[in-house]
């Protein structure tokens, strides 16, 4: 059976990773086009859709693009809700990243959606579950140790696309000025990215910025060598992270700021550590930290891709 799924092709390795653990329930992942709706008012396939109501606020859209995007959106969710056998929404974010102003777009097609019956999914328990976020390697690959136990001096690391909703300002305003961290990631904002450098000048802090998109054989290297990885999502903007995945896949602890998603991921690892102030905090953290192995031993045993499939198998299948 045929389950068309949106978006079909991302840069985010989440789409790939869950097309191919739909495949292995014997089902084909296919893009939304003329012939798959028209297959299915006879077939009755089912329809996956993710960041459906996030796609108005692309970055590089123009208000009128937007408006444009807005109304082909409607029409993908009407046309979903009469044409295929199941509808399911699978939510990302609490807002979407680059809104402004009060997300009517967001608001009335999260509302469509579940008017038509759409039966919405998120990534995470704390917010009604249904999925869960996949690995960034497969579960034969998690199994290959990486490092030794106990690794010293510690490294820190900060990765990803450099954004205000990441409050990278906000943590390096009290970042140790005695430790080294390392930030990958490209920040296509010029006037936050003069506030990072900013503080890093006024407060002398030993941090080096490649700012620049890293191809991810580079970034999964770095990610085995790094000891802890540092985040701090403004709360009530994500639903869940892909940089905790992508980082716990190599077996990194994850020092954050609390938010909804790291206090539910702190009850159950010891491997997430929530701090309150870095000068206090760090040290504790060094002297609880987890090492690489074990890490994806506990990650592996939670969000394998084999349970990943289990999940699209009790959506698709039941």
């Amino acid at each position: 059976m045929k389950i068309v799924f949106v978006p079909f092709k991302h840069n985010n390795d989440y789409i790939e990773i869950n097309k191919e653990a739909i495949s292995t329930l014997g089902l084909r992942p296919v893009p939304f086009s003329l012939k798959a709706l028209f297959e299915s008012s006879i077939r009755r396939y089912p329809l996956v859709l993710n960041w459906v109501e996030d796609k108005p606020y692309g970055s590089h859209l123009s208000g009128s693009q937007r408006f444009t995007t807005f109304l082909k959106c409607i029409l993908l969710v009407v046309m979903g809700a009469f044409f295929f056998s199941r509808t399911i929404s699978v939510r990302h974010n609490f807002k979407p990243h680059n809104i402004e102003g009060k997300g009517l777009y967001f608001t009335f097609l999260r509302g469509l959606m579940y008017k038509l019956g759409y039966k919405v999914v998120s990534l995470e328990e704390y917010e009604g579950g249904g999925l869960h976020h996949p690995l960034y390697l497969d579960d034969e690959k998690m199994e290959v140790p990486i490092e030794p136990c106990g690794s010293e001096p510690f490294s820190y690391m900060f990765f990803g696309a450099i954004k205000p909703y990441k409050g990278v300002d906000v943590f390096l305003k009290t970042w140790p000025s005695d430790r080294y961290l390392k930030i990958l990631g490209k920040c296509n904002d010029r006037e936050y990215e003069k506030v990072l450098h900013k503080i890093i000048l006024e407060r002398g802090l030993k941090i080096t910025w490649e700012n620049s998109f890293l191809p991810i054989e580079r970034l999964n290297k770095e990610l085995s060598v790094t000891n802890f990885v540092i985040m701090n999502h403004l709360d009530n903007t994500m639903i869940s992270s892909g940089s905790f995945y992508h980082a716990i896949s190599f077996g990194c602890n994850i020092i954050a700021a609390p938010s909804k998603f790291i206090t539910g991921k702190g009850e159950q690892h010891q491997f997430v550590h929530i701090y309150g102030d870095l000068n206090v905090d760090l040290p504790k953290f060094e002297a609880a930290y987890v090492c690489k192995n074990k890490v994806r031993k506990e990650a592996k045993s939670r969000y394998s891709r084999q349970k990943l499939s289990e999940k699209w198998r009790q959506l698709l299948l039941r």
